[in-house]
C-alpha cells in the first residue's frame, strides 16, 4: 500500500501535478472552509463551557504570571515552568487571552477552536501536497477536526499546548516533507520547529520524522538524512532534559506504575497500543483519566508483543517496497513513544496523546480504502470513497456532539470520569472538589472519605485528602452555626 500520487476520480483535485505547499487555490480553499464550517458546528457549543479544576486553575485562574503585562511577568513566562511543563509560547498564548477575555471561559474556549480549526486546514495543507489529491487530504482532515478522540485537546483549555505546538510541527513539516526541498525550505522548517519546541515538547519528535522521510521516500542514504537534522536532534535533546526533569516532580496524577521495571513498562505499551487503536476505531466513553490494568496474563502479553515486534521487522524489511506504509506507522508511533512511559509520567494513557499519531494513521486508512475501492469491480471509486467517508465523518461529528458535554463544568468532568475510572482516588478527590465548589457539602464529604478508601491511596495522597477533609468538616461545621445562629436569631 502507497500514497496514491494520481489523482482519478478525484472531483476537488484541479491538477495532476502536486501543487506547492500553501497554495490557495479554489480547492483548498473549498476544503479550507468545509473544515472551518464543521468544526463549527460541531464544537461551536464548547464556548458556554466554564474552566475546570484539573489544570485550569494553575494555567489560567490563578496563574499570576498571564495577568498583566510587566516585566516581571514576561521573564516568568520565559523561564518558568507550569504544571510540570516548559511551555512559555502557551503561557503566553494566555497572557493574550486574558487581555482579551478576562475571566471569561469562553474566550479562551474559542481560542482553542482557532488553533484546531487552523491544524485541521494545515492537515488538509500537507497531505494535499504529500498526496496531490485534495480528496484524500479533505478526509484525513475532516476525521482529524471532528473525531470525538479530540474532545479533549480541543475542549480543554489546559491542552492548549498540544495545539499550538501541534501548529507549528505541521507548518514545519509542510517545509521539511519536499521532494525538492531547498536550504530556504530546510531554516524555515528548523525556525518553526523551534518555535513548536516553546509551546510543548512533543515536537521533539519531528526530526526523526523528517530523518525518515529523507531515508524512506527521498531515498536519501541514512547517513546524509541523520546529518540533516544534527540541529534538530540537538534541540530535541535539550528540551528532553528540561521536561523530564520537571516531570520527575511527585504529586498530582496516577503514580501506582512507577514501581513497574521496564520490562513491565514495556510489556504495558503493547497492550497500551490496541487501547489506542480502540479509542480511534470505537470512540465511545470519553473520560479525561483511565484506568488501564498495569498487569496483563502472560498468554495475552506474550502473543501482543510478539506481533508488535513482527509488525516492527516486517516494515523494517518493507522499506524499499512500501515506503509510505513504513513511514505512516512510524509517524504514528513516534509521537507516542514520550508518553510511552519509557520515562514515568504522572499518567497512563490519555486522548490527547492521540492529537498527533491520528493524523498518519488516518491518512493509511483512508489510502487503505481508496486503494481497496478501485479494485472493487462495477463499483465506480469515487462513488463508494465518498459515501465510506461522509457516512465516517458524520459519524465522527455526532458522537463528539453527545460526548464533549461532558466538559462543560467540574461536576460534569469528573462525573464522567468516575464512572469510567471509580478506582482511581484522584479521581475521587477531584469529583469531591467539584461537589464542593457545586455546594454538594455532604455529597463532597462523602466522596472524599471513599477517596481515602481506595487501596490506590499513596501516602502523599493521603495526607492532602485528610487535610482537605478536615477542611471540609470545619468549614461544614461553621456553616451549620452560623445557620443556626441567624435562626435563633430570627425567632
Amino acid at each position: 500500500m502507497s500514497f496514491p500520487t494520481s489523482q482519478p476520480d478525484d472531483s476537488l483535485s484541479t491538477s495532476n501535478k502536486r501543487p506547492k505547499p500553501f497554495v490557495c487555490d479554489r480547492a483548498l480553499l473549498t476544503a479550507a472552509g468545509l473544515l472551518v464550517l464543521g468544526i463549527a458546528i460541531v464544537f461551536g457549543k464548547s464556548i458556554t463551557f466554564g474552566f475546570v479544576n484539573w489544570d485550569d486553575p494553575w494555567y489560567v485562574t490563578n496563574n499570576a504570571l498571564i495577568h498583566s503585562w510587566s516585566f516581571e511577568n514576561l521573564y516568568g513566562i520565559g523561564t518558568e515552568t507550569v504544571t510540570r511543563n516548559y511551555a512559555p509560547l502557551t503561557i503566553f498564548s494566555y497572557l493574550l487571552d486574558y487581555t482579551a477575555w478576562g475571566e471569561w471561559a469562553g474566550g479562551y474556549h474559542l481560542t482553542n477552536l482557532c488553533w484546531h480549526a487552523l491544524n485541521s486546514v494545515l492537515v488538509c495543507v500537507l497531505l494535499r501536497q504529500l498526496t496531490g489529491r485534495v480528496y484524500v487530504a479533505l478526509a484525513v482532515a475532516l476525521l482529524f477536526a471532528l473525531h470525538p478522540v479530540q474532545i479533549e485537546s480541543v475542549v480543554w483549555i489546559s491542552a492548549r499546548k498540544g495545539l499550538i505546538s501541534t501548529s507549528f510541527i505541521l507548518a514545519s513539516l509542510c517545509f521539511w516533507l519536499r521532494e525538492n526541498r531547498t536550504s530556504q525550505d530546510e531554516l524555515i522548517g528548523t525556525g518553526l520547529f523551534l518555535v513548536a519546541l516553546f509551546a510543548k515538547a512533543i515536537a521533539v519528535v519531528l526530526p526523526a520524522v523528517v530523518l525518515l522521510y529523507d531515508w524512506l521516500i527521498r531515498r536519501k542514504s541514512f547517513a546524509e538524512s541523520l546529518g540533516r537534522q544534527v540541529v534538530g536532534f540537538l534541540l530535541a535533546i535539550w528540551f528532553t532534559l528540561l521536561t523530564t526533569g520537571s516531570q520527575k516532580i511527585v504529586g498530582g496524577g496516577i503514580r501506582h506504575h512507577f514501581a513497574l521495571n521496564k520490562i513491565e513498562v514495556l510489556g504495558l505499551d503493547s497492550m497500551l497500543l490496541w487501547r489506542y487503536l480502540g479509542m480511534l476505531l470505537y470512540p465511545v466513553e470519553r473520560s479525561i483519566m483511565y484506568d488501564p490494568p498495569l498487569y496483563y496474563p502472560l498468554w495475552i502479553v506474550l502473543p501482543s508483543a510478539i506481533f508488535w515486534t513482527g509488525l516492527a521487522v516486517w516494515l523494517f524489511r518493507s522499506r524499499h517496497t512500501h515506503p509510505w506504509l513504513v513511514f505512516g506507522f512510524a509517524a504514528a508511533l513516534l509521537p507516542l513513544l514520550p508518553v510511552l512511559n519509557l520515562i514515568p509520567l504522572t499518567t497512563i494513557i490519555n486522548d490527547r496523546y492521540l492529537y498527533l499519531p491520528c493524523i498518519p494513521l488516518f491518512a493509511l486508512g483512508v489510502t487503505g480504502v481508496d486503494w481497496a475501492c478501485r479494485r472493487i469491480p462495477r463499483v465506480p471509486a469515487a462513488t463508494m470513497n465518498t459515501a465510506l467517508a461522509s457516512l465516517a465523518i458524520a459519524a465522527c461529528g455526532w458522537m463528539t456532539q453527545q460526548q464533549m458535554t461532558m466538559w462543560k463544568n467540574d461536576a460534569a468532568l469528573w462525573k464522567q470520569a468516575a464512572e469510567i475510572s471509580p478506582e482511581l482516588p484522584i479521581v475521587q478527590y477531584q469529583y469531591a472538589l467539584s461537589l464542593w465548589n457545586a455546594g454538594d457539602e455532604s455529597k463532597a464529604v462523602d466522596r472524599l472519605e471513599y477517596a481515602l478508601s481506595l487501596p490506590r491511596v499513596d501516602e502523599y495522597d493521603r495526607e492532602r485528602y485528610l487535610a482537605k477533609l478536615e477542611e471540609f468538616r470545619s468549614t461544614a461545621e461553621e456553616t451549620a452555626e452560623r445557620t443556626a445562629g441567624l435562626e435563633n436569631a430570627t425567632r
